[in-house]
């Protein structure tokens, strides 16, 4: 940072951001705005300290931090889905591609009827 001739730093310091805490709230899949509310700065801060610290965006940071959180989700779904069918079911049909067996019978003419009740005209042309 530069220095002013009276060797002071020029502009704000910067803004310190406990790394644990931050990769914590990603985790739980917080947003943005979410985060930088915790730590009282905007979201233009938050994405300059990610590249201080990490090296990369705001985004890209956040896509590696919350796989853990998705990790952590699903080990607790699969715990619940001992308890609870409609979660193994959930389970079944996202991850193992089972689907639900919809079918339709066609039992011959007895559901629709056609009614041509529409008066002719009385020269004897059809109606149109």
């Amino acid at each position: 940072m530069a220095r002013k001739p009276t060797g002071n730093p020029n502009g704000r310091p910067l803004t310190q951001i406990d790394r644990r805490q931050f990769e914590a709230l990603c985790q739980i899949f917080c947003t943005k705005k979410e985060i930088a509310a915790v730590f009282g700065i905007d979201e233009d801060t938050l994405n300059a300290w990610c590249k201080r610290e990490y090296g990369v965006t705001f985004s890209v940071i956040y896509e590696q931090k919350s796989e853990a959180g998705k990790i952590s989700l699903r080990r607790m779904m699969i715990k619940q889905a001992e308890r609870s069918a409609a979660v193994a079911i959930f389970l079944a049909k996202n991850h193992l591609g089972m689907k639900d067996e919809q079918t339709l019978e066609h039992k011959g003419e007895a559901g629709v009827r056609i009614i041509n009740d529409i008066p002719r005209e009385q020269d004897g042309n059809p109606a149109d």
